[in-house]
């Protein structure tokens, strides 16, 4: 009898453990968003599509934004749609940057992280900037949804503006 309730006092210690051990590796805090972009900017500068499908959450949800003749157009996309246009988009940055031998120009600023009461989810306002030589420059402004699990950060959910220039 006493060792079925010292098992019992030793299994319900790893459960409250393994609780807590979720918990904190859930919580997102500012630090923890800047070096999520900071990954994704790395990324970028590597032209790594895989990488960057990564940090897509598998429902990932993608709203751009873009001006047409008609006024604003929303395009809507799924996480295998947005992967398939990274990595067309890395494929082409790659043909354009190799011949010149120069590394993507990748600039995030983020103007604000707004973390969720339960500090699982963070709502991002960024803009971005992205240049290769004097051939490619895309200026864009978005907000991206965040969420934290086990430890690894994704994005959820984004949305986009069409630049207002592009080259």
């Amino acid at each position: 009898m006493r060792t079925m309730i010292v098992s019992m006092g030793v299994l319900a210690t790893a459960v409250a453990g393994m609780y807590a051990i979720q918990r904190k590796m859930s919580r997102l805090d500012e630090d923890i968003v800047y070096a999520h972009y900071q990954d994704e900017v790395n990324a970028l500068r590597r032209l790594d599509a895989k990488a960057l499908c990564g940090m897509m959450a598998k429902d990932y949800r993608h709203v751009e934004i873009e001006r047409t003749a008609k006024g604003e157009e929303r395009i809507e996309l799924g996480r295998d749609d947005t992967c398939t246009a990274i990595q067309a988009s890395m494929r082409a940055f790659y043909k354009i940057a190799k011949p010149l031998k120069i590394a993507p120009d990748v600039k995030y600023t983020i103007e604000s992280v707004t973390l969720s009461p339960d500090r699982r989810q963070a709502t991002v306002k960024l803009r971005s900037s992205f240049k290769i030589g004097r051939r490619v420059s895309i200026d864009s402004i978005g907000t991206e949804t965040l969420v934290r699990t086990l430890g690894e950060v994704r994005s959820i959910a984004s949305e986009s503006r069409e630049p207002t220039r592009a080259r």
